[in-house]
């Protein structure tokens, strides 16, 4: 049997400002500060005033039932790291919150799966 290609590095949440390419390389920010490595590992932390607030306009929209819709604010912090030991550090919005987290444990397990560290 031919060797199987290494499966394909998980998409990062669209509007996060982190994207992959095939080498498996990440680049976090946008123009001037793009910041691109051969990552090892992405860590989330969710401490930076991460809340949720009932707006005007939802109260207006949906009366009562704004109380369970509540926007998020605030931000995520994207820490992520080469094996050379550099770090960036990443702030996503809080809409990305959840789909962040859920990516950044598919990229560890697809980086330890592919890298074997």
């Amino acid at each position: 049997m031919p060797p199987q290609p290494p499966p394909k590095a998980p998409r990062p949440p669209f509007g996060s400002q982190i994207s992959i390419d095939a080498k498996g390389n990440l680049s976090v920010g946008a123009l001037w500060q793009k910041w691109t490595r051969h990552v090892s590992q992405c860590t989330v932390q969710t401490l930076d005033q991460t809340g949720r607030r009932v707006t005007v306009t939802r109260a207006l929209t949906i009366g009562l039932f704004a109380l369970g819709a509540k926007k998020k604010t605030g931000h995520v912090t994207v820490i992520v790291a080469t094996q050379a030991g550099e770090t960036k550090v990443h702030k996503v919005p809080a809409n990305f919150a959840e789909q962040t987290l859920t990516w950044a444990v598919a990229f560890n397990l697809w980086h330890q799966a592919v890298y074997g560290f």
